[in-house]
C-alpha cells in the first residue's frame, strides 16, 4: 500500500508545501532500503521542480528574499 499526502499551507510570503509519503506491504518489507530509495528521489525531484516553478514565477526570489529560502538552501525539507 502507498499513501501520498501533500499539504499546501498559505504563508505571509508564498506557500508551505509538506509531504508525508508512505509505503507498506511484503515488497517493502523485503527490501525496506531499497523501497526508500524508490520514494525518495521521485519525491525529491518533484519538490525541485516544484521550487524551480514557483520561485520562477514569484516576486519572492531567493535572491530578492533569500531568509525565506534558508531551509531549502541547506536542503531540509518538511
Amino acid at each position: 500500500m502507498t499513501t501520498h499526502e501533500w499539504v499546501y499551507t498559505s504563508t505571509p510570503t508564498g506557500s508551505h508545501v509538506a509531504t508525508h509519503e508512505s509505503f507498506s506491504g511484503q515488497p517493502v518489507q523485503a527490501d525496506v532500503t531499497g523501497m526508500q530509495s524508490a520514494l525518495d528521489k521521485p519525491l525529491t525531484d518533484w519538490l525541485g521542480h516544484l521550487k524551480a516553478t514557483a520561485e520562477s514565477t514569484s516576486p519572492c526570489r531567493p535572491a530578492v528574499c533569500p531568509a525565506e529560502h534558508d531551509d531549502l538552501k541547506q536542503g531540509r525539507r518538511q
